[in-house]
Order: C-alpha cells, then structure tokens, then sequence
C-alpha cells in the first residue's frame, strides 16, 4: 500500500481521499518475479477451492484488470488454463467480441474469474449484466508494456480504472468483502 501511495500519490487525486484504499485492504504476492505465467498459480493458493464456492451468473470472485485488449486476452490465456467445466474465465475485452455477446456470456454462465479492460468492465457493471456481489479480488496487471507503461501509467485507461472503482468497487473494499492486488 504505502508504494502504491507513494509512486502514485499525485494520480490517485482522481479518487477522493477518503476513498483510498487501507493497507489491509491489499493482498501481497510472494516475493518472486510478478510474471504473468504465474498469475493463476498465485489465483490458486489465494483461491484454492474457487471451483466449489458458491457462485452466481455473472457474478466472479475474481477481477483481473488489464491495459489494453492485447494485455487482457495475453492474461486471460494463462488464466484460461485453470478454466474446466465447474471454472469458467469470463473474456471482458473489446477485442474481437461485442458487449452483446458478453452480455449473453454473464447471464448464462456461472463465472468465477473475469478477465477484461476498465472501461469493458465498466459497461457490464453499468448494464447489470456483471454483478460485484460475490467479488472477492481485485487485480490490477501492473505489467509494463513495449513504452515501458503500466495500466496505472495510461492516462485514460487509469482513469477509467478509478471512475469505476469508486463508482462500483470501492464500497466493497471499504467494507472489507474485497481486497486488492497488484500484480
């Protein structure tokens, strides 16, 4: 939490002060390289049982928020790896799919992990159709790309990302029901 204040203290302003996230809010990875290969090993050990917790259509236990479409369907393939009949990935990106189809997608399947952009994310909880009553984590992909940018680094991606955690997340980080990680 207190690398998050400090390198970016001066952006989080798009977030109300009251509304930043506590230090006990956070969920740490392990000590070893964030690389994205060990992404869903490190979902498991925090989500051992996720297949057998009760779920709801449209309702993950596990939000995975990407930079771009690109970097969101590279994370959803490692994701996609834990995926069996009982573990369903949700695809939240604009890349190739429509909203209908994901629309279509959240209403008929039981989810337990999505993965997709903020702004994506952010029309699906708008129209209903993704619900954060069951959600548990919150993960920001904090891999750099090719200009050496992260989500938090892209102006309009990160705002999109603090419009939607305080106009839908927040509350439930505030009440304890959701932690962040940033990975």
């Amino acid at each position: 939490s207190d690398v998050y204040k400090r390198q970016y203290q001066r952006r989080v302003r798009a977030v109300n002060e009251g509304e930043t996230p506590q230090a006990e809010s956070f969920v740490l990875p392990d000590e070893s390289p964030h690389v994205l290969e060990k992404l869903s090993s490190f979902l498991l050990t925090l989500f051992p049982d996720i297949k057998s917790l009760p779920s709801k259509k449209g309702s993950p236990r596990v939000l995975v928020f990407a930079s771009s479409a690109v970097r969101a369907n590279d994370v959803y393939k490692v994701c996609n790896n834990m995926s069996t009949k009982e573990l369903k990935v949700g695809k939240l990106f604009a890349k190739h799919i429509k909203v209908e189809e994901q629309i279509t997608f959240l209403q008929t399947n039981f989810v337990h992990l999505c993965v997709g952009t903020p702004n994506r994310i952010k029309k699906l909880i708008e129209n209903g159709s993704l619900k954060t009553d069951l959600l548990e984590l919150i993960v920001i992909d904090c891999e750099k790309d090719r200009k050496n940018l992260s989500l938090l680094d892209i102006h309009e991606v990160r705002d999109d990302l603090f419009s939607l955690y305080k106009d839908f997340l927040h509350f439930r980080v505030a009440e304890k029901h959701t932690k962040i990680c940033l990975y």
